[in-house]
């Protein structure tokens, strides 16, 4: 089993600066097999080469792909690469921290 983790966001709770997320958010990707990352792999090198370093943007290219701010046609094009992989699972997990910050001061609060 492989396990590849990633996460966005930050964990600083100062609301007031500009930069400071509203959301830390882990994901996982669990590959059950060496060939489930293969054809992942592969599947992120050719969207990569095929979707989004095509030749216009060849001098700037990006070496990931973004879920946030990739158009749903890659994400169509990426998913029809890894359909033939059956072993491998995403998992994720969000953290509202504006929340979280409310409940630990409420629960502060009563002690």
């Amino acid at each position: 089993m492989y396990v590849f983790i990633d996460e966005t966001g930050d964990l600083g709770f100062d609301f007031q600066k500009r930069k400071t997320s509203k959301f830390f958010t882990l994901a996982a990707l669990v590959c059950k097999d060496e060939q489930s990352i293969k054809i992942i792999c592969s599947a992120v090198k050719k969207t990569l080469y095929n979707k989004i370093n095509h030749k216009k943007n060849r001098r700037n290219p990006r070496n990931e792909l973004k879920g946030n701010n990739t158009d749903i046609s890659i994400k169509k094009y990426f998913y029809k690469r890894i359909q033939a992989c059956e072993n491998w699972q995403l998992c994720s997990i969000m953290l509202d921290k504006m929340l979280l910050l409310k409940k630990t001061v409420s629960f502060a609060g009563r002690l």
